[in-house]
Order: structure tokens, then sequence, then C-alpha cells
């Protein structure tokens, strides 16, 4: 048998049967009708932005996780030192009014003693 009919009978199968191969793909592959407060929903359950967002099951009820309160803790910074006639001073900064002061030796700020 010589190879130009059975291709010939190949092609053939291919023509007819491309139709209804191509029907069922359209059918598996139609896209579902969406809803638009099924979208809204799964926007909002899964917003990567949201700074609130945890880990776990969608749609699942938490309750609100409490964060602990941040506490300031006053800073102090020593801005240098000077040696004078009059003996040594450390210049002294903060936020507040209280840690902005230069100090000689033996002098206290925030509890610390100028050595």
């Amino acid at each position: 048998m010589s190879r130009q009919p059975l291709f010939r009978i190949a092609s053939v199968h291919l023509l007819l049967s491309w139709p209804l191969a191509r029907g069922l793909a359209q059918e598996t592959n139609a896209p579902a009708a969406a809803d638009p407060a099924s979208y809204v929903r799964f926007i909002t359950e899964r917003n990567i932005f949201n700074p609130d967002r945890r880990g776990g099951v969608p749609g699942e009820t938490r309750r609100p996780v409490e964060r602990p309160r941040s506490t300031t803790t006053p800073t102090l910074t020593l801005v240098g030192t000077m040696d004078y006639a009059r003996g040594r001073f450390a210049f002294f900064d903060g936020p507040a009014a209280e840690y902005r002061r230069t100090l000689g030796t033996n002098g206290v700020i925030a509890g610390y003693t100028v050595v």
C-alpha cells in the first residue's frame, strides 16, 4: 500500500473531526458568568495592599488583632565636648528642652552623671 492514500485518509479524518473537537474545546473554555458582588468580595478579601490583612482562609471571621501601643523613649544625644580654662563641658541635645543642656563634670541629665 502506498503512503499517499494513507495520508489522504488521515487528512480527511482530521478535516472532518476538526469542527467537532473545536466545538468541545469552546464549551469547556467558556468563561463563567461573574456577578459584580462576587468580584468585589474577591478583591476585598484578597487585597494585597490592606495593612490589616492576615493569612488564612478567605471569608473566615477573625477577631481584630491587638497591637501593642508604641511608647516613645526620650533620646539624649551627646553633641560634643569642650575643654576650657574654666573646666570640661559636655553639650547635649534631645527632643525636650530639659535635654538641651551644657553640663560640666558631675552634672546630671536624665538620670546620668557626666564624668
